[in-house]
């Protein structure tokens, strides 16, 4: 419940920082969220990756990703999450991994 106002301040203070100790950064927008949730997920989603934009950070998308695994039929719902429907399964944590690993590829 953190206006995304504030998430970006908090966000361009951490990048100022990291980046003073000369430490690399790649951001992970957040995954989807359950029914009206969503929207707020999706709002941070587009806040996080014009942030990463203007400071020049990379950014893994894995709520785009997540979207297509279950849109493709890749996933079902019961498969890309743990009995609580929030927390990622260990195949979606792997084949998360796996989309790093190749984002990094390109950096």
């Amino acid at each position: 419940d953190i206006p995304p106002p504030r998430v970006r301040d908090e966000l361009v203070e951490g990048l100022a920082r990291l980046r003073a100790a000369s430490i690399d950064v790649v951001l992970m927008d957040p995954q989807p969220l359950a029914g009206d949730h969503d929207d707020a997920g999706q709002a941070m989603a587009a806040m996080l990756e014009a942030t990463a934009a203007e400071a020049g950070v990379a950014v893994v998308p894995r709520g785009q990703l997540m979207r297509h695994w279950l849109g493709s039929g890749m996933f079902t719902v019961a498969d890309l999450f743990v009995a609580d429907r929030l927390h990622m399964s260990d195949a979606a944590h792997r084949c998360l991994a796996e989309q790093v690993r190749w984002h990094q590829a390109l950096l």
